[in-house]
């Protein structure tokens, strides 16, 4: 982790030197995030960003999932990080 928290829409930015994109083509990926329980008001909504990823449909992007290690934010909504959803975001950007 670094000592400066990253937000999203600063992902590229930060991490220009280092960042790498994989296609990823997974249905367990909306599994998992229908599996993510609403974070409460003792976590701040928006995760310190270290995976981005970005939903597409053809050429179109639908979304955009910014993780944290303790949070998950998409569609507007903040959720709790759980080692399932860690675990596949591990097996699919090897």
């Amino acid at each position: 982790m670094t000592p400066i928290r990253v937000d999203c829409q600063s992902f590229e930015e930060y991490f220009r030197e280092t960042y790498k994109t994989n296609e990823i083509v997974s249905d367990r990926l909306a599994q998992e995030l229908n599996n993510l329980e609403e974070i409460d008001e003792n976590y701040n909504p928006y995760p310190d960003t270290r995976i981005k990823i970005e939903i597409m449909s053809g050429n179109d992007q639908k979304g955009k999932i910014c993780v944290g290690n303790l949070v998950v934010r998409f569609n507007g909504k903040s959720y709790k990080n759980n080692e399932n959803f860690k675990h596949l975001l591990d097996q699919v950007t090897k």
